[in-house]
């Protein structure tokens, strides 16, 4: 009997951090993405328009066993609307038959595919809008120490000429590979 209350107070016990899910296979490249990090940044709408302050808050995390990375990044302007302008939330995978990384993300309201380039502590992705082939997006997210820098920029010609739309610095635990005096290379 009490073997059998061992181990039922086993199985209700949360596991300990140290056997949480690790990204696995090529995605443990992108392991310097996962943890949360928060700060401030902005986001403008048009090349020449204003610039709205945001706070910025962006998670990632390991998914289906590892064989997933979700990255969230969520600005929420700091005027007193206290509304959503910027969200980036995706899924990075490895596609094994062809040895590339892939994010599927959402645009508005539908579901796009985009591509990832991973790097020494940063890691690079975009995508084309979907219903207009010129518009472009890329973006940058890249660890120094405790601090994460994002940029996000858009082409409305095919790539020819790019603007930032999107700027964020947010700090939080120091990954382990990416000290402060690193220099950030996209493979």
């Amino acid at each position: 009997m009490r073997t059998l209350l061992c181990l039922l107070a086993l199985l209700v016990l949360p596991a300990p951090v140290s056997a949480q899910v690790q990204l696995r296979g090529e995605l443990a490249r992108l392991g310097f993405m996962v943890g949360e990090w928060q700060g401030t940044g902005w986001v403008r709408y048009a090349p020449d328009g204003p610039q709205r302050a945001a706070r910025v808050i962006a998670r990632g995390a390991p998914m289906l066993s590892g064989m997933r990375l979700g990255w969230s990044s969520v600005a929420t302007s700091t005027d007193r609307e206290r509304a959503i302008v910027h969200n980036a939330d995706l899924g990075v995978r490895f596609r094994a038959d062809s040895s590339v990384f892939r994010a599927a993300l959402d645009h508005g309201t539908t579901r796009v595919d985009g591509w990832v380039n991973p790097g020494t502590c940063e890691m690079a992705w975009g995508y084309t809008a979907p219903h207009d082939a010129q518009v472009l997006f890329r973006y940058t997210s890249r660890v120094e120490g405790t601090r994460r820098v994002e940029m996000g920029e858009r082409s409305a010609d095919g790539g020819s000429t790019w603007w930032a739309f999107y700027g964020a610095e947010l700090t939080g635990t120091a990954v382990d590979g990416c000290p402060a005096s690193a220099p950030a290379t996209i493979l």
